[in-house]
């Protein structure tokens, strides 16, 4: 496929959202990115689900006062969050991602942690990751594609 220079190519976000024109047909398979970079992307893909966790919680406006004893909304967030560190964060984890000694010991300063973080310690890293997949991986990507 060669991509036309009067066509601008579509983002990473509109690629990752299912949502492509031209260049690309309707039916783009990402494999390409998904095979370099799949911890990546499910980094983002949990970030994303535990900020949208946090926001459903009713008393998030009062989250500073919340007691864990009384909010099953705690022990909602929880286990969200155990999983999200132990999967990306955790060294030597399953799915661990490429985060700066300073960034892990920031986050798993949040581990035993009785009331789960806002959804704010990660966004630093889940923006630097989203950034570089998007100027690396996935501008190799559209290059490979335009030869």
């Amino acid at each position: 496929m060669s991509l036309n220079p009067a066509h601008r190519p579509p983002s990473l976000g509109e690629v990752l959202r299912g949502i492509t024109r031209p260049p690309l047909p309707s039916d783009f398979d990402f494999i390409y990115i998904v095979n370099h970079c799949i911890e990546i992307l499910n980094f983002l893909e949990s970030a994303k689900r535990y900020r949208e966790n946090f926001a459903s919680c009713e008393v998030q406006s009062d989250y500073l006062s919340w007691r864990p004893n009384c909010l099953p909304e705690v022990e909602l967030l929880r286990w969200p969050w155990q999983s999200f560190l132990s999967a990306f964060i955790l060294p030597r984890s399953s799915l661990e991602v490429g985060v700066s000694t300073e960034e892990r010991v920031r986050l798993l300063a949040y581990q035993n942690t009785v009331i789960p973080p806002a959804p704010c310690p990660p966004e630093p890293i889940v923006r630097r990751l989203y950034d570089q997949l998007g100027e690396e991986i996935f501008q190799l990507f559209l290059a490979s594609q335009d030869q």
